[in-house]
């Protein structure tokens, strides 16, 4: 273990973690990072993206805050300038606004504040927290935008769950700390499972190919559909976010399939009582993707924490475990012919290795990496300007 970074001995830290993706039922990386921070003792704001904008939001100037069972604290907040009319000037504002009801609500030091944000399209700039450090930790390909160039030129220190992404944003932000640190896992709590739970699943649902996560246009629909007309029965959990028409159509057909069956949001910490019975979990996205979206999916160590077989039709970005537990197709015969060979099975599962790579990626091991390296990042910074 590495000595503790400065940060881990400060009494009052507090951590604000910006999102795209709302406090709730439904976990995706952010949340697990509050969740296992505040677990860790810290004074975690857990900041919810706005929502739509009303004309109504002209005149909002407080912050809505709540405290959750988790241990932290949730805000709520509105933009008061629409982002789409004027994008640059309006970000400005609603930034300079926002940042001034946190301070005047919150009434927090700023050299005590650790700004972790995991979205680029708030808090781009933070004119009353000056002081605070930064940490934008990139968990999806988000190369697309200019503001997530900015945003990496503001941060103190950049995280990466992907090291496919470390080359882009050394270009982009050459004098910055830019470091690696794939997607962490809560051991104990991914493996402790509900033996009754998982033994009533099994029973209602039988032998099924599991897929948890958000149903978007990313995700291969003909593929899905293909697993269908097969036989096996196919189990999802996850929210349908902006489908197309086309796909809404499609999705809509699925339905009609015996062995079909869709689950809605299951709360973060039951996936893994379904996940436990399952036959095979698989990661469908459409086969084209996989040159341009590389992301260390979340969903794997999930899945492999119950010990489980991933077929997935992209880059897991966990190559110490392709082929020991992790399987890519190329296409979609390939992915069904995987598919068959589990149910056969023979794709087997390297326990030893699964273990070995859980237990080197903990949070809190990867919380300790991360601010060590930020404290790193910042004297570097105090060093170069003195």
């Amino acid at each position: 273990m590495q000595p503790l970074a400065e940060s881990l001995m400060e009494n009052k830290q507090n951590i604000f973690i910006t999102s795209n993706e709302p406090w709730g039922p439904l976990w995706f990386s952010k949340q697990h990072y509050a969740y296992e921070l505040a677990k860790l003792g810290y004074n975690v704001y857990f900041i919810n993206p706005v929502k739509k904008y009303s004309l109504k939001n002209l005149f909002s100037f407080n912050v809505n805050v709540q405290q959750v069972p988790e241990g932290l604290t949730v805000i709520s907040y509105k933009n008061n300038f629409p982002v789409r009319l004027f994008p640059r000037l309006f970000i400005y504002l609603n930034d300079f606004l926002n940042t001034w009801k946190l301070k005047r609500c919150l009434k927090i030091k700023t050299e005590k504040i650790i700004w972790w944000q995991f979205d680029f399209l708030r808090f781009i700039n933070l004119p009353f927290f000056n002081k605070s450090k930064r940490i934008y930790h990139v968990v999806d390909p988000f190369m697309y935008s200019s503001l997530d160039t900015i945003m990496a030129k503001k941060a103190d220190l950049i995280v990466c769950v992907n090291n496919k992404y470390l080359p882009y944003y050394k270009n982009k932000a050459p004098e910055k700390r830019i470091i690696f640190q794939p997607h962490g896992v809560s051991v104990y709590d991914e493996k402790k499972t509900d033996k009754e739970k998982v033994s009533e699943i099994k029973k209602k649902y039988g032998d099924y190919l599991f897929l948890a996560g958000s149903i978007n246009n990313d995700v291969s629909f003909e593929l899905l559909e293909n697993i269908l007309k097969t036989g096996y029965n196919l189990l999802i959990a996850g929210e349908i976010i902006k489908l197309n028409d086309t796909l809404l159509n499609k999705w809509n057909n699925f339905y009609n399939y015996s062995n079909f069956n869709f689950l809605g949001v299951i709360a973060g910490n039951e996936l893994k009582n379904y996940i436990a019975p399952s036959r095979i979990t698989i990661v469908p996205y459409r086969f084209d993707l996989s040159k341009t979206i590389v992301s260390g999916s979340l969903k794997i160590i999930k899945y492999i924490a119950q010990n489980k077989a991933v077929i997935t039709s992209i880059d897991s970005g966990i190559p110490e475990l392709e082929n020991k537990a992790i399987y890519r197709a190329k296409n979609s015969d390939e992915f069904l012919d995987l598919i068959k060979r589990a149910f056969r099975s023979e794709l087997t599962v390297d326990k030893t290795a699964v273990e070995k790579y859980l237990n080197e990626h903990t949070y809190p091991d990867k919380i300790q990496k991360i601010l060590n390296e930020l404290d790193k990042a910042v004297i570097k910074f105090k060093k170069k300007n003195n």
